[in-house]
C-alpha cells in the first residue's frame, strides 16, 4: 500500500484523511476565486455502477489529494482529472482507480477534485474558467511541495481530457486568479500529458482535424500521449494528435476500433483497447 510522507503534510498544512492519502483545499478559503457571487448547493457524492464508482457534483471546494506510491517519494508524481461532462466527476473510477495504478509504477498521484458544475460564462474567462483555475493552482502547488519533484505531468479522462489538454496548450501562460502565496510563482505547465478518451477538442464534431481556440498546440505543448476509440462519439484526439505532430509536438495516440467512451482502466483481458494502461506504462518511462 502507498504511503505519505508526513512532512509534506506539515509543509502544506495538509491534514490526512486516511492512512494512505493526505487532502488539501488548494484555496486558503472556502471561497474560491471567481465564486464570490456563485452558490451551486451542497456537494454530494452518488454510489453507481453496482458500488464500483462514485459521482460527486457541486464542488465549490476544490481538493488535492495525494497518494504517494511508497515511502519514499518519487521523483515524478501525476495530476489525475476525472471526467463527467463538466457536471460531475467520476471519481473512483477515473481517479482512485488512476491513482492505484500510478502508484504501481512507482509514480505519485494527485487526484484533483475540481469545481463542477461548470460556472456561468464571465467576460473575459475561457469556457470551463474555473476548473481550468483549478489545475493551474494545483499544477503549482505539486511542484512547490517537499517533495521536490523532477517532473510533474498531467492526466485526464473525457473532461478531464480537455482540462488536461486546455492546462496544457493556451491555459497554462497567464494564471486567471490573483496569486495567492508562493506556489503560484510556479509554472503551470505540465511536463507531460495524458489524454484518455477525451472530450470536447474539437469543435466540428468527431471528424474533423480542426480544434478548439483554447486547445491549439504550439512548439511549448508537451509531450503528449493520447487514447480513443474510433467509435467514441467524440473521437477528438486525433484532430489534437495531428495539430501536435504538425507543431513538432512528440505525439503518441493509439486508436482503437471498438470500446466507446467511459470504460476507465478497461478490465476485459480479451479486449485489445485494455491494453493502453501497459502501453501508458511503457511510454511514461520516456518521460520520466
Amino acid at each position: 500500500m502507498p504511503h505519505i510522507v508526513l512532512l509534506l503534510a506539515s509543509a502544506l498544512g495538509l491534514s490526512a484523511a486516511q492512512p494512505d492519502a493526505v487532502i488539501q483545499n488548494i484555496y486558503p478559503t472556502t471561497i474560491a476565486p471567481g465564486d464570490e457571487d456563485f452558490s451551486c448547493g451542497p456537494e454530494t457524492n452518488t454510489t453507481t455502477d453496482g458500488g464500483t464508482d462514485v459521482h460527486i457534483t457541486n464542488v465549490s471546494v476544490p481538493t488535492l489529494t495525494l497518494q504517494q506510491a511508497g515511502d519514499s517519494p518519487s521523483s515524478t508524481a501525476v495530476i489525475v482529472m476525472p471526467g463527467g461532462g463538466y457536471e460531475i466527476l467520476s471519481y473512483i473510477k477515473e481517479g482512485e482507480a488512476i491513482c492505484e495504478y500510478l502508484n504501481e509504477l512507482e509514480i505519485d498521484c494527485f487526484l484533483l477534485k475540481y469545481r463542477v458544475p461548470a460556472r456561468p460564462d464571465e467576460e473575459g474567462m475561457p469556457w470551463s474558467w474555473a476548473p481550468l483555475m483549478d489545475i493551474q493552482r494545483s499544477m503549482g502547488l505539486a511542484r512547490s511541495n517537499a517533495n521536490n519533484y523532477k517532473k510533474v505531468g498531467a492526466m485526464g479522462f473525457s473532461a478531464g481530457g480537455h482540462l488536461t489538454t486546455h492546462v496544457s496548450t493556451t491555459g497554462w501562460q497567464e494564471r486567471l486568479y490573483a496569486p495567492i502565496d508562493g506556489s503560484d510563482k510556479e509554472s503551470a505547465r505540465p511536463d507531460f500529458s495524458v489524454l484518455i478518451y477525451p472530450a470536447y477538442l474539437t469543435p466540428d464534431g468527431p471528424t474533423t482535424t480542426n480544434v478548439a481556440e483554447e486547445v491549439v498546440p504550439d512548439k511549448d505543448t508537451p509531450p503528449t500521449f493520447s487514447v480513443q476509440t474510433q467509435d467514441d462519439g467524440f473521437l477528438s484526439a486525433l484532430g489534437f494528435y495531428v495539430n501536435c505532430t504538425s507543431v513538432g509536438v512528440p505525439a503518441e495516440m493509439h486508436l482503437f476500433a471498438e470500446g466507446g467512451h467511459g470504460y476507465g482502466m478497461c478490465d476485459d483481458d480479451s479486449n485489445a483497447l485494455c491494453e493502453w494502461p501497459e502501453r501508458l506504462a511503457s511510454w511514461l518511462q520516456t518521460q520520466i
